[in-house]
C-alpha cells in the first residue's frame, strides 16, 4: 500500500525537526537551536491510531538573497509540497506572525493541498489566545496550538491530520521462547532471510566529508536529489531515496561526512556523525567512498571498521577518478594502500568512479547487489559440515590444556552477516588464529566477498 505523505513546512527554527522526531518517535531529524539546520528533505514512517503515513521534514523557507544553498533549500521545500497529500504549516508562537509566514502561507495556498496550521512553542507563551488570533489572519481555518518539545496538543493535531487515512492493524509482538538450538536457529534464519530478500536493498553511502557522496547519489538517481555544494559538510542528515535499477529496488542513504572526533567542533555536526553511524546500523550494504586523489586515510579505516563490526556488506569506491594521472600505476598503489591499512576487511569489491563524469558509477549498484547477496547467502548444513571436516583434517586444531579440541557439528544460523555455530568440546580452546583459518576456508569454498563472517563456538 502506498502511504499518504504528510510534509512539514515553515520558516527556519520554528521546530519542524522537533515535531518530526515527536511524530516518528525517533531522533532521525537533527535538532539544534540554530536556523537552517535541516537542508534536505528527511523521510520517516509514522503511525497514529493504526493509521500509517510517511512524514517529510523539509528545509525552512528563506529569502534567498542570491545565496546558493538557501535557493536550493527553497527548491527542495517546493518539491516537498508537490509530493505531499497534506501539509503541516508550522509557525512560532513566541516570535508571533512574521512577514515571512505570510509569504509561506501564500505559497501554500497556491498548492491547493489541505493545510494544517501548527502554532508551536505554546507551552511557555503567555497570552496565547492573543497570539493565536493573529495567526488566523493567514486565512487558514485548521489552527492547532502545540508544543512539539513537550507533546502538548499532539493528539488533536494527529487526529485531524490522519482523518481518512487507511487503518492497518498492528501485528502482535512475538513471545520470547528462550535461546534456540543450532537447528532451530538455522530454521529461523531461513524464514528471516526470505523476508529480508523481499524488501529493497538498503545502501548507506558513507565516508569522510567532501569525497563526493551526494554527487554520486545524484548521478545514480539521474537528477539532483541532494543539495550539492563544493563546501565540505553540506549534507548533515542521513537522507533516504528509493531507486529502481534494472528491475531491482534499492534505498540509497546519503549521509553526512564523518570527521575525526578532534575535528568535530559544531554541536550540529556531532548530531550528523550520529546519523551516519545509525545509517550504517540500519543498512544492508555500506558503500565507503574514498577520494582517489588522496587515498585511504585512518578515518576511512575507522568507518570501514564500523561497517564490518555492524555486520554489513562492504563496497569500496574511489571517487574523483577523473583527476589523477598515471591511472594503472595509481590503481595498484591505492589497492596496496587499502590492503595494508585495512587488513581486517572481508575482501570487498573495489571500483574506481567519477561522480563528475558518471564513469562506472552504475557499477556501484551492481557491486552492492552482489555483496548484498553474498551477505545473505545460505550454506546447506551437510555441505558446511563436509567443509569443516576437510578443514580440520588439513590443519588439526591446536591442543588446549593438554586436551584435543574437537568439532562435532556445525550449521549456519544467521545471515546479514553470515553467522555459523560450531559445537566443540572446548570453545575457549579455539585460538584466534585457528578461527581465522576456518574463516579463510569458508571464503575459499563459498566466497562471501565483502561480507563479514561471524563464528560462534558452543560447548557440546
Amino acid at each position: 500500500m502506498a502511504l499518504p505523505v504528510v510534509t512539514i513546512i515553515g520558516r527556519t527554527n520554528v521546530g519542524k525537526s522537533t515535531l518530526f522526531n515527536r511524530i516518528t518517535k525517533s531522533r532521525r531529524a537533527i535538532v539544534a537551536d540554530e536556523p537552517g539546520v535541516t537542508r534536505d528533505r528527511l523521510f520517516g514512517t509514522a503511525a497514529w491510531r493504526t493509521r500509517p503515513f510517511l512524514l517529510v521534514d523539509t528545509g525552512g523557507f528563506e529569502n534567498p538573497h542570491g545565496e546558493y544553498i538557501k535557493e536550493r533549500m527553497l527548491e527542495q521545500t517546493r518539491t516537498g509540497i508537490e509530493e505531499a497529500d497534506r501539509v503541516l504549516f508550522m509557525v512560532d508562537a513566541r516570535a508571533g506572525l512574521l512577514p515571512a509566514d505570510r509569504d509561506v502561507a501564500l505559497e501554500l495556498r497556491k498548492s491547493g493541498k489541505p493545510i494544517f496550521l501548527v502554532v508551536n512553542k505554546v507551552d511557555v507563551q503567555r497570552g496565547i489566545e492573543e497570539r493565536l488570533a493573529e495567526f488566523y489572519a493567514l486565512g487558514l481555518d485548521a489552527v492547532f496550538p502545540v508544543s512539539a518539545e513537550h507533546g502538548e496538543g499532539m493528539d488533536t493535531l494527529l487526529d485531524a491530520v490522519t482523518d481518512g487515512f487507511e487503518e492497518v492493524p498492528e501485528e502482535p509482538d512475538e513471545e520470547d521462547e528462550g535461546h534456540p538450538t543450532i537447528e532451530e536457529a538455522a530454521e529461523a534464519m531461513d524464514a528471516r532471510a526470505v523476508e529480508a530478500e523481499a524488501r529493497p536493498l538498503r545502501i548507506a553511502i558513507v565516508g569522510r566529508p567532501n569525497v563526493g557522496k551526494s554527487s554520486l547519489v545524484n548521478m545514480l538517481l539521474g537528477y539532483e536529489r541532494m543539495v550539492v555544494h563544493d563546501q565540505a559538510g553540506t549534507t548533515r542528515d542521513a537522507i533516504d531515496t528509493l531507486l529502481e535499477w534494472e528491475g531491482r529496488k534499492f534505498v540509497l542513504v546519503d549521509t553526512a561526512g564523518v570527521r575525526r572526533k578532534s575535528r568535530i567542533s559544531e554541536r550540529v555536526e556531532k548530531f550528523s556523525v550520529v546519523k551516519a553511524f545509525r545509517a550504517i546500523e540500519e543498512c544492508d550494504v555500506g558503500v565507503l567512498v574514498l577520494d582517489a586523489t588522496l587515498g585511504p586515510e585512518d578515518q576511512d579505516a575507522r568507518i570501514a571498521g564500523m561497517i564490518v563490526e555492524e555486520g554489513r556488506g562492504l563496497v569500496v569506491v574511489f571517487n574523483k577518478w577523473d583527476l589523477p594521472e598515471g591511472r594503472e600505476q595509481r590503481i595498484k598503489e591505492l589497492q596496496d594502500l587499502l590492503r595494508r591499512q585495512m587488513k581486517f576487511l572481508p575482501d570487498p569489491p573495489v571500483v574506481f568512479v567519477s561522480a563528475k563524469t558518471g564513469q562506472r558509477v552504475p557499477k556501484i549498484l551492481e557491486l552492492a547487489e552482489q555483496v548484498g547477496l553474498e551477505n545473505s547467502k545460505r550454506i546447506p548444513t551437510s555441505k558446511f559440515n563436509e567443509m569443516l571436516l576437510a578443514a580440520t583434517e588439513h590443519h588439526k586444531p591446536p591442543m588446549y590444556a593438554n586436551q584435543n579440541v574437537k568439532f562435532y557439528y556445525a550449521a549456519q544460523i544467521g545471515v546479514r552477516p553470515p553467522t555459523f555455530a560450531l559445537k566443540t568440546n572446548l570453545p575457549q580452546g579455539v585460538h584466534f588464529s585457528y578461527q581465522r583459518f576456518i574463516e579463510n576456508w569458508i571464503r575459499d569454498r563459498y566466497g562471501f566477498q565483502g561480507a563479514p563472517i561471524r563464528l560462534k563456538f558452543r560447548k557440546r
